[in-house]
């Protein structure tokens, strides 16, 4: 696996033997929503929650795998070729252990004696039902060669995945399958085997969508974090009907599901092997909680730091649990439903809320809605340093409704003359009022769509109006933006606007480019999807 042009490529060995696949993770097969799977039991609601891997241990569990008739022929028909799969598989599944929840597995001694390449004489059915045999398989093996193990699982290509909730280490620790037609790539190895082997750990369903396969039980309100059919390991991402975020999930888990699986390994201290690690957890600030005007941007800034100067990766996520959608018209601020999606770590601890692609396009993506109600809104920034050690921080934000968004309303069709001065304007939306009180603003231009930010002026007072100079420069378009001085609140153009040596003689009509209709259409869209 390795990163090209931002995106995840993988590499796998073909089924013959005789090369590898190298492919994008969007291309992966497509999920299916009857390979939705099923959890079995309980246990994990009652542990008690904590995020914070300490990076200095590490702890190793033996898993016996075993491999349904169909698995094995699916690989090449030969025990040797059934058990190259599985190793292939562990290994992915490793990475994200390791780096998640700082724990690993290694593959039970024996493991080929639960390996069948008969699919007439296996004790499987290649389907859900394969979770009870496998309890019986893996325990009469134990007295046919399989060594001692923790965590039991098997794979088929029934389609779908079945697990008990919580039994690593438990006498059900063999509660887990996973099955798939294609059992092969990030499609089976992260979108099923991980969150079904996350299921053993003691983490549960983390979307709050009822669509598709998100209906029918399987949301678990009380870990519904995540918009729609979410995109992490332990949510539905790809087979939630209209609800989808995405085609698969993300490979890492949401900092609740890292909370409920290290509380379980908890409460089994003796079982598996602890390993000491020269290495250190990350520091982690989520900085002051705010007061902020509803239907208004903002960005959530953090700060990280790492005794060992390891590199570190960033998530923000919200961390509030509520109403239930049923469809994309559903996923709007009720006053309690979580509103931003779960989005895979990046190098700098900041998030702009709604995306800033969302806020150029003026057009929220599906997993982003605006906050509109009068609500608290509760973030987590959590590091990760790579090596198992995790470390977050929460932080809150009250969001009120003045009864305006805090927006630019001038300029935004006028074009922009270069070296000249200008007045900009914004709607305050009593936000230099309590409890918001914010008494100043900075003003910014971009002329790369947001990658960078031209301070134009600092500490102006937030009346509503201010003048600044435009930088000198080459024709071409800007954005200006707003931003509360002390705050996390801004607003930016909703449009391009041109930049000329000749300022307003640029334009005709006012209009620059674009004729009247097609101003007024597009404001009149973007204050339609702000209400």
């Amino acid at each position: 696996m390795f990163s090209h042009e931002g995106k995840m490529v993988f590499v796998d060995p073909l089924r013959n033997g005789e090369g590898y696949a190298v492919y994008y993770q969007q291309d992966a097969h497509s999920r299916l929503e009857e390979e939705a799977d099923k959890v079995i039991g309980g246990e994990a609601k009652k542990l008690a929650r904590q995020v914070l891997v300490d990076g200095n241990e590490r702890k190793r569990y033996v898993i016996a795998i075993s491999a349904a008739g169909e698995y094995t022929q699916y690989h090449g028909g030969t025990v040797e070729a059934g058990l190259g799969a599985i190793t292939t598989l562990l290994n992915r599944v490793n990475e994200v252990y390791q780096r998640d929840v700082a724990a690993e597995f290694q593959l039970a001694s024996g493991n080929d004696t639960i390996i069948f390449t008969d699919v007439a004489n296996d004790p499987f059915n290649n389907d859900d039902g394969d979770v009870d045999a496998n309890m019986q398989v893996q325990a009469d093996a134990l007295t046919k060669g399989l060594g001692a193990f923790d965590i039991g699982h098997v794979v088929n290509t029934g389609g779908g995945g079945l697990a008990g909730l919580g039994v690593l280490c438990t006498p059900d620790k063999s509660a887990g399958m996973t099955g798939s037609p294609e059992p092969v790539g990030d499609a089976f190895f992260i979108d099923y085997v991980a969150h079904e082997i996350g299921h053993q750990f003691g983490a549960e369903h983390t979307f709050n969508g009822t669509t598709g396969s998100c209906g029918g039980g399987n949301r678990e309100a009380s870990q519904a974090w995540e918009p729609g059919s979410g995109s992490s390991i332990m949510a539905y991402a790809g087979i939630c009907g209209d609800e989808d975020l995405q085609p698969h999930s993300e490979p890492y888990f949401h900092s609740k599901s890292i909370e409920q699986m290290r509380a379980h390994m908890a409460t089994e201290p003796n079982c598996g092997t602890p390993l000491a690690l020269v290495n250190n957890a990350p520091q982690v600030a989520a900085g002051n909680d705010y007061v902020i005007p509803a239907n208004t941007p903002f960005v959530l800034k953090g700060a990280g730091a790492d005794l060992d100067n390891d590199a570190l990766s960033y998530t923000w996520e919200q961390i509030d649990l509520g109403t239930e959608s049923s469809s994309p018209a559903t996923m709007v601020d009720d006053g309690s439903r979580p509103l931003f999606r779960f989005v895979a770590p990046t190098s700098v601890p900041e998030r702009t809320l709604p995306s800033l692609t969302s806020l150029l396009t003026n057009t929220l993506a599906i997993g982003e809605a605006w906050p509109a109600t009068n609500r608290d809104l509760n973030f987590r920034l959590t590091a990760r340093d790579g090596k198992g050690g995790v470390a977050s921080d929460d932080m809150k934000i009250q969001v009120v409704n003045t009864g305006k968004a805090f927006a630019l309303t001038s300029p935004v069709v006028t074009p922009l003359g270069a070296g000249k001065t200008q007045t900009i304007s914004w709607e305050v939306a009593g936000t230099n009022a309590a409890p918001i009180n914010c008494s100043k603003v900075d003003l910014f231009m971009t002329r790369d769509e947001g990658a960078n930010w031209t301070p134009l002026a600092s500490g102006k007072p937030n009346s509503g109006s201010a003048s600044v100079t435009i930088p000198a420069g080459q024709d071409g378009t800007a954005r200006l933006k707003v931003a509360c001085s002390d705050n996390i609140f801004f607003a930016i153009s909703p449009l391009k606007l041109s930049v000329t040596q000749r300022g307003e003689e640029g334009g005709s009509g006012g209009g620059g480019a674009l004729g009247f209709w097609t101003l007024a259409l597009a404001l009149l869209g973007w204050q339609r999807r702000r209400a």
